[in-house]
C-alpha cells in the first residue's frame, strides 16, 4: 500500500463504496488508510460519533463538496469522545433555525444551560414545529435530539445527535452542510470556532454548491449521481394563486391542475393561515402535499405542490401529555423520495 500522503493525494471520494475498493466513501477510505479490511469495516480507532458525522457529510454532499473531506482524513483518527451532541444541539440547530426564519425559536436555545434544560427546550420546539406554520424537518430533528440529550451513554448521545442533524441536512443542496463541516473542523482542531461568519459561509456555499459543479466524469462517479431533476412548473391562476407544480403531480394531473389549485385555496381557507409549511389533502387516488406563503409582489397566495410518495416514521412524542407516546409520521414528497435511502 502506498504511503499515507500519496494515498490521500490521489484519492477521490464517492457517495457509496464498493467492497472491491475501487470506489471509496470517506469512512471506507479512512478504514483502508488505517489498514482495516475489507474497506467497508468501520475503523475501530475512530470515535463512533465522529464516524457518524463524517459519514453524514460524505453522504449529503454533492460531488464537488465531498472532496473537501479528503484533506481532513489525516486528522480524523481519534479514540476520545468529542461531545458532538452538545455542538449539534447548541450550535448547529439554532443556526439552522435562524437560517430558515425561526429566529425566536433559535434564541430560546441560547438561554439554556445544561443538558436537562436544553432537553426540555427541544421538547417544546418539537411540538411547536409540528404546527401548520412550523417546519416538519425541524420537528423530526428536535424530537430525535431530545432522545440524544436524555440518554446517558455518551456514544449514543453523539450518534443520535448526528441522526437528528441528518433530518435537516438535505442531499446535494448544501443546506446546513457547511455548518456541520465547520463543527467537524472545530473538533479536529482545524478551526477556532464551531461556526463561521455569514460572509465566509455564503462564499463557501456559492463555491461548492453553486452552478459550476464538477462534472461526474471529473470525479469518476457519473454512474452514481442522481439524474438531473426536472424543474417545477410555475403557473398563475386568475382566481388568485400562484402554484409551483413539482413534476410527479404535474405529470399525473396535467389536465386537472386548475382543479387542484382551487382545492389548495379551499384548504388554506379552512386552515386559516396563508403560511403553511406542510399540509396534505386527498385528490382523487393520490395525496397532495403543499407549502404556502403570501407573495407580496403579486399580492396573492403562492404555493408549492407535490404528490406524497410515502410517510416516514421519525419517532414518538407524548403530544397529549397522558404518558402514551404517539408515532410521528412525516410525509415524503415525490420530488425528494428518490434521494432518501
Amino acid at each position: 500500500m502506498p504511503n499515507k500522503s500519496s494515498y490521500l493525494s490521489t484519492l477521490t471520494l464517492h457517495r457509496w463504496a464498493d467492497r472491491e475498493g475501487k470506489k471509496l466513501c470517506a469512512m471506507t477510505a479512512l478504514s483502508k488508510k488505517l489498514g482495516n479490511f475489507p474497506v467497508t469495516d468501520t475503523p475501530t480507532e475512530v470515535d463512533p460519533g465522529l464516524t457518524a458525522l463524517v459519514s453524514l457529510l460524505n453522504d449529503r454532499a454533492n460531488d464537488k463538496a465531498r472532496q473537501l473531506l479528503v484533506s481532513r482524513l489525516d486528522k480524523i483518527p481519534n479514540t476520545g469522545r468529542t461531545d458532538i451532541c452538545t455542538l449539534i444541539a447548541g450550535v448547529f440547530f439554532p443556526q439552522f433555525m435562524e437560517l430558515i426564519g425561526f429566529e425566536e425559536e433559535a434564541n430560546s436555545i441560547a438561554d439554556c444551560t445544561g443538558r436537562q434544560k436544553m432537553s426540555r427546550a427541544y421538547t417544546t420546539l418539537g411540538k411547536r414545529f409540528l404546527k401548520p406554520d412550523g417546519s416538519g424537518i425541524l420537528a423530526s430533528g428536535c424530537i430525535m435530539l431530545v432522545a440524544a440529550l436524555k440518554t446517558r451513554d455518551p456514544v449514543e448521545q453523539d450518534i443520535l445527535a448526528v441522526s437528528a442533524a441528518s433530518q435537516v441536512v438535505c442531499f446535494e443542496t448544501g443546506e446546513g452542510w457547511f455548518n456541520l463541516l465547520y463543527i467537524l473542523d472545530y473538533i479536529l482542531g482545524l478551526g477556532d470556532s464551531p461556526y463561521a461568519g455569514s460572509i465566509q459561509s455564503i462564499q463557501d456555499f456559492n463555491q461548492y454548491f453553486g452552478e459550476n459543479e464538477l462534472d461526474g466524469a471529473e470525479v469518476g462517479v457519473s454512474d452514481q449521481r442522481p439524474k438531473k431533476k426536472i424543474d417545477p412548473l410555475t403557473k398563475i391562476f386568475d382566481f388568485g394563486v400562484k402554484v409551483r407544480w413539482f413534476p410527479a403531480l404535474a405529470e399525473k394531473f396535467t389536465e386537472q391542475l386548475e382543479d387542484v389549485a382551487m382545492q389548495i385555496l379551499d384548504e388554506v381557507a379552512a386552515l386559516g393561515s396563508v403560511n403553511i409549511y406542510m399540509h396534505r389533502f386527498a385528490f382523487e387516488d393520490e395525496e397532495v402535499i403543499i407549502a404556502t406563503s403570501w407573495d407580496d409582489d403579486l399580492d396573492m397566495l403562492s404555493a408549492d405542490a407535490d404528490l406524497v410518495a410515502y410517510q416516514d416514521a421519525i419517532g414518538e412524542i407524548d403530544l397529549k401529555g397522558d404518558g402514551e407516546p404517539e408515532t410521528i409520521l412525516i410525509p415524503v414528497p415525490a420530488s425528494e423520495a428518490g434521494y432518501i435511502h
